[in-house]
């Protein structure tokens, strides 16, 4: 079995408000980032697809290399290493030793992996700083979901109480506007 080890380049996409999105779906599998989660509640509140990157678990001795957590892809399927190949050389994910890109048949030069997140945050903030004017920053990475507001504690239950002069009855058999 040939694998490699990742990590994500969440700089490879900045969305409207300069937090970084940028995700790569596992080949094969619909809704499956690599080293990326879905934020179901960020998403809702947004309108837009939002993404987090969690970091390394330590209960799990899960590798992190600045902040991201290391992914480790089983690439012998030859789909799955072209699609992979293929979002390295687009700068979506890196590549954490320059034996792994020799495993996808990439020789070009090699930068160390927290070297090249580093340069991807600084091309991300030249460019943001270019569409949005010099003096506004990047958003940080989410490594979280983002927290559900409405917990049980909070919501106040409403109780049904029938309209006036209409009869309660313990099984609905008729709407109210058919009777005569």
């Amino acid at each position: 079995m040939k694998t490699i080890q990742v990590i994500p380049n969440p700089y490879s996409a900045i969305d409207a408000d300069g937090v970084p999105q940028g995700v790569v779906g596992f080949p094969g599998l619909r809704g499956v980032w690599i080293g990326a989660a879905l934020d179901t509640v960020a998403s809702k509140k947004s309108g837009k697809t939002r993404f987090y990157f969690p970091a390394g678990n330590d209960r799990r001795k899960e590798t992190t290399i600045a902040g991201m957590r290391v992914v480790t892809l089983n690439v012998s399927d030859a789909n799955v290493r072209s699609t992979v190949a293929k979002a390295v050389l687009e700068g979506s994910l890196i590549v954490v030793t320059k034996a792994d890109a020799a495993k996808l048949g990439i020789v070009s030069a090699y930068l160390e992996a927290d070297k090249a997140l580093d340069a991807e945050k600084a091309r991300a903030q030249r460019k943001f700083r270019a569409r949005h004017g010099d003096s506004v920053e990047l958003g940080a990475i989410p490594h979280e979901p983002t927290p559900d507001e409405e917990t049980d504690d909070e919501v106040t239950p409403t109780p049904a109480v029938p309209a006036t002069g209409e009869r309660v009855t313990s099984t609905v058999t008729r709407h109210p506007a058919t009777e005569a």
